[in-house]
């Protein structure tokens, strides 16, 4: 069964044509040739580019409380799923901390609540996407269970106040002493630029890092 659509535009195009092979190459190339190289040209360098991305080493960048947390021993306090929840609660919590915080230091301006200034927000070295509050307790190197008893005292200040439990203490539910190593953090984010220092203690002696296997 014929169809007339086709004979009719079979006819219209030996009409353009006739005697016009160069106009005939050209409907060619506009209609069929151009869009096909384009579309296999876009198909490749789209592919290249998420090879590219896929092949690249990823790179992470610390900030200065990651840096500070690098490579020892903290008590994490609490995870959240962002950065904006954690740090939506760090001010929080840290208004509940001093208010319970029975040991103090003394600064220029009074006595203030001993890890008051070493409460810091950063991102989980083991989980991509996660973040913590942590407290960074002491400056050098320091070992698992000095930091463990710590977290403890910490975590029940407020005692059997009942306002301290449903409030302050609470806090603490998934609280845990964590190495954050260099290594475990490059394997979840990637290679970190510019490359650190080695940690030194107060003589600026380099010290080893925290390591899991010694908790």
């Amino acid at each position: 069964m014929s169809e007339p659509w086709k004979e009719l535009l079979a006819a219209l195009w030996n009409s353009v044509t006739a005697g016009r092979r160069w106009l005939a190459i050209l409907f060619v190339l506009l209609g069929v040739v151009i869009p096909g190289v384009f579309g296999l040209v876009t198909f490749y360098a789209s592919t290249f580019a998420s090879l590219s991305s896929y092949l690249s080493p990823k790179v992470s960048v610390l900030t200065n409380d990651e840096e500070n947390l690098r490579n020892e021993w903290i008590a994490v306090v609490a995870f959240f799923p962002s950065e904006q929840a954690a740090r939506e609660q760090l001010s929080r919590f840290k208004s509940l901390y001093e208010k319970y915080e029975t040991e103090q230091r003394q600064g220029s301006d009074g006595p203030y609540a001993l890890w008051r200034d070493d409460i810091v927000v950063a991102r989980d070295p083991e989980k991509t996407g996660r973040w913590i509050i942590a407290v960074d307790m002491y400056y050098g190197p320091s070992a698992a269970p000095i930091v463990s008893a710590e977290l403890a005292r910490i975590a029940h200040l407020g005692g059997s106040n009942s306002e301290a439990q449903n409030t302050y203490q609470k806090i603490f539910v998934s609280s845990k002493v964590l190495c954050y190593a260099q290594n475990k953090f490059e394997e979840t984010y990637g290679h970190i630029e510019p490359v650190p220092a080695p940690k030194v203690d107060q003589e600026n002696t380099p010290y080893a890092p925290c390591s899991p296997s010694n908790a």
